[in-house]
């Protein structure tokens, strides 16, 4: 559950950042790993899993491609749009008991 939270604030501040642009899972992975280096409580995850978690996050359609799929364009670098609102993602994080005080601080944070 934490690496969907981490994915979904990850894409919280990819849309606010880019102010709302579509998003690949390449671009939401280096934010993650941005984080994930500068929090000690964050265990380091392998890619494979957080692109699991990414594909979950599409079939629960908080991410939804942009246009068909394309043969020639890798998963990896399609393009989607982030179907929640930060105040969405923030009041969810608000809910989420357990959360490290670090993963909290990072959703509420602006343009990390």
């Amino acid at each position: 559950m934490w690496l969907l939270t981490l994915q979904i604030i990850a894409m919280k501040h990819q849309t606010e950042i880019y102010e709302g642009e579509p998003l690949n899972f390449e671009m939401v992975y280096r934010r993650y790993l941005k984080f994930a280096s500068q929090n000690l409580t964050v265990q380091n995850v392998e890619r494979p899993i957080i692109l699991k978690a990414f594909e979950h996050l599409k079939s629960l359609e908080l991410v939804v491609p942009i246009g068909g799929p394309s043969s020639h364009i890798l998963k990896e670098f399609q393009l989607h749009m982030f179907h929640l609102t930060s105040q969405q993602v923030t009041d969810a994080v608000k809910r989420y008991q357990g959360l490290p005080t670090e993963v909290s601080q990072w959703a509420a944070s602006s343009y990390q």
